[in-house]
C-alpha cells in the first residue's frame, strides 16, 4: 500500500476516535445525571416512608385506648357518725383513648404491711384474678379497696404499713398482640384518725385524713413497668 493511502486511513481512524469521544461525553453526563435523579429520588421515598411511618405511630398514640387511675373519694363507712369501720379509697379508671379497650382487666388492692416496703408490689396475691371491665372511649369504670379502722390506728402507732396497689392491663385494638398496662403503688402516710364525738346535743363524725405518696418502681405505663 502507498504512504498515502496509509495515510489517509489513519486520518479517517483518528477522526472517528474522536467522533467517539465526543459522543460519549454527553452520554456519560447523561448517565450521571440518571445517576443523580435515581439517587434523589430513593432519599425521597426514603424520607417519605418514614415520615408516613411516624405519622402512623403518633395516630395510633393517639387512637389507642390508654387507662389510668384517679382517686375519686376517700369516705368511712357504714356511718362516720357513729362507729366506722373501714376505710375506703374510690377510684376511676379512666380511659382518655378513642378506642375501646380489650380484654381489660382491673385490679386495686389495700394491703397492710408489718414493715416498711421499697416497693409494695410483692404484697399483690400471685394467685388472684383482677376483674375483668370494657371501659369505652372517654369513659370511665370504678373500683376500690378499704382498710379497716383497727388497719388505720395500727399505721397510725406504727404497728403496721399501708400500701394501695393499683393496675389496668389491656388489648392494644390497633396493635396486634400487644398487651398494655398501666401500675400505681402507693404508701399511705400522715394519717391521722378521730373517732366519732359527741358534745351534749352536738355530734362530730369521725374524720380520717392521710398523704398518699408513691413508692416503688411500679408506678409507671407499658415498657416502663417492670416484668
Amino acid at each position: 500500500m502507498a504512504a498515502a493511502e496509509i495515510q489517509q486511513t489513519r486520518n479517517k481512524r483518528d477522526r472517528y476516535r474522536i467522533w467517539l469521544g465526543e459522543a460519549a461525553t454527553p452520554l456519560n453526563l447523561f448517565t450521571l445525571l440518571l445517576v443523580a435523579v435515581a439517587a434523589s429520588q430513593a432519599v425521597i421515598l426514603r424520607n417519605t416512608d418514614l415520615t408516613l411511618a411516624d405519622t402512623l405511630d403518633a395516630n395510633r398514640a393517639t387512637q389507642r385506648a390508654f387507662v389510668y387511675p384517679v382517686l375519686l373519694q376517700t369516705y368511712l363507712s357504714p356511718d362516720p357518725a357513729n362507729a366506722p369501720n373501714n376505710v375506703n379509697f374510690l377510684y376511676a379508671f379512666n380511659n382518655s383513648g378513642n378506642t375501646a379497650t380489650r380484654n381489660l382487666r382491673l385490679r386495686a388492692a389495700c394491703l397492710p404491711a408489718a414493715q416498711q416496703l421499697p416497693d409494695p408490689w410483692i404484697l399483690v396475691p400471685a394467685n388472684t384474678e383482677p376483674a375483668s371491665a370494657l371501659i369505652a372511649p372517654h369513659a370511665g369504670q370504678t373500683g376500690g379497696c378499704s382498710f379497716s379502722i383497727d388497719s388505720i390506728k395500727d399505721m397510725i402507732s406504727g404497728k403496721l404499713f399501708g400500701y394501695i396497689v393499683i393496675e389496668a392491663t389491656y388489648d392494644d385494638r390497633l396493635a396486634a398482640n400487644t398487651r398494655r398496662v398501666s401500675q400505681h403503688a402507693i404508701q399511705l402516710t400522715q394519717i391521722t384518725f378521730s373517732p366519732p364525738k359527741l358534745d351534749g346535743q352536738n355530734k362530730t363524725p369521725a374524720q380520717f385524713t392521710a398523704m398518699l405518696v408513691n413508692v416503688g418502681k411500679h408506678n409507671c405505663a407499658d415498657d416502663e413497668c417492670p416484668k
